[in-house]
C-alpha cells in the first residue's frame, strides 16, 4: 500500500479544496471515497477538515471566506507542489514569467507555502514542509494519484516548469488526442494537454486526479450524490480509464484507473 512519508523537490505531494459549502462538501467526499474526516481548528470559527484513509491523511477541505466569494473566487482543487525554500522558489516563478497570488507565509509549525501562477494562467501551490510532509497516501484507490495541466501552450507551459522544477516532457501515445508526460528523475509527476480552439474561454488550469478501483462505477457514486459528469468514463492509452466530475458546489476534478506507474 503507497503510505508516502516524505516528498522529494518538485513532486506533488498535497491537494486541497476550497468550497462554499464545507459540511456539505465533506459528506459528497467522504461518501465517494470512504473518507474519514478529522476537524482541525484554524481561528476563532473556522476549521480544517482533513480527508484520510486508514487513519492517514489523503487531503483536506475548507470554507471559502466571505473576502474571497466577494472577488469571485469559486469552489476549486488546489495541488501543492513539495520544494526545499518556498521563498526561493517564488523568486524562481517571477524570473522565468509566473506569476505570484499569495507569497510565502507561515502556516503554523507544519509548513510555509506559496500560490502562483504559470505564464500561461495554471495555479498550483508551493509546500516547504515542516511537521506536515504532505498526503500520507496516495497511488492506490481512494487517494491522489495524478495531477494535469490543460493549458492553451504545450511548448511554453514546458520550458516554465522545465526551468522550474526540471520536469523534462516526453510525447506520450493517446488515440487521436496529443498528451504530454512531466518527468522528474526518469518519473512521470504529471501530464500536460494542450487546448483546442473548441475550448472556448476556458482558463488554462491544473486537474487533480483520484485513483479508484472502477471509474464507471464511481460515476455512477458521484452522480447519484449529487456530482455532475463533464466527460463521461474515456480510455486514455497514456494514463488509463478516467471521468471528470463536478462536485455539488462546482468543484472539478477526475478520476481514474491508473494504467502506468507513477
Amino acid at each position: 500500500m503507497p503510505e508516502m512519508n516524505e516528498y522529494t523537490p518538485g513532486n506533488f505531494c498535497w491537494v486541497e479544496l476550497a468550497t462554499t459549502e464545507q459540511e456539505a462538501a465533506k459528506q459528497f467526499y467522504t461518501a465517494l471515497f470512504g473518507w474519514s474526516a478529522n476537524e482541525v481548528p484554524i481561528g476563532p470559527e473556522g476549521v480544517y477538515t482533513m480527508l484520510q484513509l486508514r487513519g492517514r491523511d489523503a487531503a483536506a477541505l475548507y470554507a471559502l471566506t466571505d473576502e474571497q466569494r466577494s472577488m469571485g473566487i469559486s469552489p476549486h482543487w488546489l495541488a501543492y507542489v513539495a520544494v526545499s525554500s518556498a521563498d526561493e522558489t517564488v523568486l524562481q516563478v517571477q524570473s522565468l514569467g509566473g506569476i505570484v497570488i499569495a507569497q510565502p507565509f507561515d502556516v503554523m509549525d507544519v509548513g510555509r507555502m506559496a500560490v502562483v501562477q504559470d505564464p500561461l494562467g495554471g495555479t498550483f501551490a508551493l509546500w516547504e514542509a515542516r511537521s506536515h510532509r504532505g498526503a500520507g497516501v496516495a497511488n492506490e484507490p481512494r487517494s491522489f494519484s495524478w495531477a494535469e495541466l490543460v493549458t492553451r501552450d504545450a511548448q511554453r507551459a514546458g520550458e516554465f516548469y522545465a526551468g522550474l522544477f526540471g520536469w523534462e516532457t516526453e510525447a506520450q501515445p493517446a488515440g487521436t488526442a496529443s498528451y504530454t508526460t512531466f518527468q522528474l528523475n526518469g518519473r512521470r509527476v504529471a501530464g500536460l494537454l494542450e487546448m483546442s480552439g473548441e475550448s472556448g474561454e476556458l482558463a488554462p488550469h491544473w486537474i487533480v486526479y483520484f485513483a479508484v478501483r472502477s471509474v464507471d462505477e464511481a460515476v455512477l457514486q458521484a452522480q447519484s450524490l449529487g456530482g455532475v459528469l463533464r466527460i463521461p468514463p474515456t480510455d486514455n492509452p497514456a494514463v488509463g480509464r478516467f471521468a471528470s466530475l463536478e462536485d455539488p458546489q462546482g468543484a472539478v476534478f477526475s478520476i481514474v484507473e491508473l494504467q502506468m506507474p507513477v
